[in-house]
């Protein structure tokens, strides 16, 4: 097996896909020197999509190693756009292990010659696997699964034989009762046609069918795979590229499609949903320092928050696909609804609108067709997802707005505590925030991570690092619509 890459590494010899290749270590090569990186991952809240992960790495080449010119560089012919890489964190002391924190692909290598002409600067600018995906294309007549028509309604297969016609259809993966046809086998699917690799993926199952979608010339994978994620639960189940997060199949998540269906909100305690739990905040709110726990606060070095009306909603509209009259298909539902009522899918909480105004939110055409394990059918199992979002956003609360934590000097009472967050902070971490404020007042809540933004200047005896983080309240997942799943199986 290749070794993890440390520092900033690129994989300068191995294809863009390899999932475990040979890394080149840059900072430890003589006339090279890192001279700061950025990394950017997630999303604002939980109400966004994830976006493409982009990292820069501003390097100082004194030698000409990465000179594209330089036919003498042992690199020549290898200064290519697309070369894996990936940014890592230690803890500064020796004999502490490397945690990958973004693993992606070189956008471009851009260069200025310092007027002197002793170096150049030079800036790797890098996206991570979402980039890939948003470029590749569905390919008419050579990507989708269309099931066969063998054992249909005769009126159902000459719909989807019309659907197919200058289309990718994506369609059940299997017309058999038995076989489920999960959010997990569409993605896998999506993936497959676009030779993402497998050693790439980190892809639960999910817990809803879907139905068949026909994709136009020019569709990005990328959108495929999010109308997969959101008929399992647009908002609450999520797709991203992981970082040194836990791999319940082993190592870390870092440059893995991940797909985690809805209940890893609901249920982190999970062993196999590798979801991290820390403890942040001011630590002088465990009043005893005697306390063992004491030790294993994360001090936060900036905190704001807010209490406004950005994430209240108070009515919200679910609908899966082909509704309406006419709509006979119905997604292969092999047990339709009896009605097209696209009103009574709307929740609305009169209370909430009175008191601050109407705030709509609707997920339209969800290739929901039913809960595998709740029995419901495309309305009901859709209409559930917004009577969470109205149970749960219809009130005001209190959001953290900015949540930074600084490096410290290992001799630092909290500095373990300290550098293992900075180094295994990963999108869906649960960190329980606990504050002591002026008057009385102070957080003892849990937050979910959503979005990583680091910087990081190496050199000296400790490395400057901030990591600033995206949050939403744990508090939005107390109550669950959809008990009746199972735990997941790997």
């Amino acid at each position: 097996m290749a070794e993890d890459p440390a520092s900033v590494s690129i994989a300068l010899d191995d294809p863009p896909m390899e999932p475990e290749p040979d890394w080149t270590r840059l900072d430890i090569l003589s006339g090279c020197r890192i001279r700061e990186w950025t990394i950017d991952r997630g999303r604002p809240t939980e109400f966004a999509k994830t976006d493409t992960g982009t990292a820069v790495v501003r390097i100082v080449d004194m030698a000409g190693l990465f000179d594209p010119t330089n036919t003498t560089s042992p690199y020549h012919g290898k200064v290519l756009p697309g070369k894996q890489a990936a940014i890592a964190l230690q803890y500064p002391l020796p004999g502490f292990e490397w945690h990958t924190l973004f693993r992606g692909f070189v956008e471009s290598w851009q260069y200025r010659l310092d007027p002197t002409r002793q170096y150049m600067e030079l800036e790797l600018q890098l996206v991570d696997g979402f980039a890939i995906l948003a470029r590749a294309q569905l390919e008419v007549g050579v990507d989708g699964a269309i099931p066969p028509y063998v054992g249909m309604p005769a009126e159902q297969a000459a719909t989807l034989a019309e659907m197919a016609k200058g289309n990718v259809l994506y369609g059940e993966s299997d017309p058999d009762p038995d076989d489920t046809g999960t959010v997990g086998d569409r993605i896998n699917a999506i993936l497959g046609d676009v030779d993402w690799p497998v050693g790439l993926r980190s892809v639960f199952t999910g817990n809803v069918r879907v139905g068949p979608k026909a994709y136009g010339p020019g569709t990005s994978a990328l959108d495929a795979l999010w109308d997969a994620a959101d008929a399992e639960f647009p908002g609450v189940a999520n797709l991203f590229i992981g970082g040194p997060g836990v791999n319940p199949v082993g190592g870390s998540l870092a440059g893995l499609l991940v797909f985690r269906g809805r209940q890893a909100r609901f249920r982190p305690t999970i062993a196999e949903y590798g979801i991290q739990r820390r403890t942040v905040g001011d630590p002088s709110a465990w009043n005893d320092t005697a306390d063992p726990h004491y030790l294993e606060v994360v001090p936060v070095a900036e905190l704001e928050w807010s209490n406004g009306q950005d994430n209240l909603f108070n009515a919200c509209t679910a609908t899966p696909q082909w509704v309406g009259s006419g709509a006979t298909i119905r997604q292969l539902n092999p047990d339709p609804p009896d009605n097209d009522d696209v009103a009574g899918q709307l929740v609305k909480d009169d209370t909430s609108v009175d008191a601050y105004g109407l705030r709509s939110l609707t997920f339209d055409n969800l290739q929901t067709v039913e809960g595998i394990h709740t029995g419901n059918d495309s309305m009901v199992e859709t209409k559930l997802f917004a009577t969470y979002y109205v149970e749960n956003y219809s009130t005001p609360e209190p959001r953290i707005t900015r949540m930074v934590f600084k490096s410290r000097h290992p001799t630092d009472p909290h500095a373990a505590a300290l550098w293992n967050h900075l180094c295994r902070c990963d999108i869906s971490d649960l960190l329980t925030l606990k504050t002591e404020h002026p008057g009385g007042g102070g957080f003892d809540d849990d937050y979910y991570v959503e979005g990583i933004h680091y910087t990081c200047r190496p050199g000296g005896p400790v490395p400057i690092v901030e990591l600033s983080l995206d949050v939403s309240p744990r508090a939005a997942y107390t109550s669950n619509p959809f008990d009746a799943d199972p735990d997941p199986e790997l």
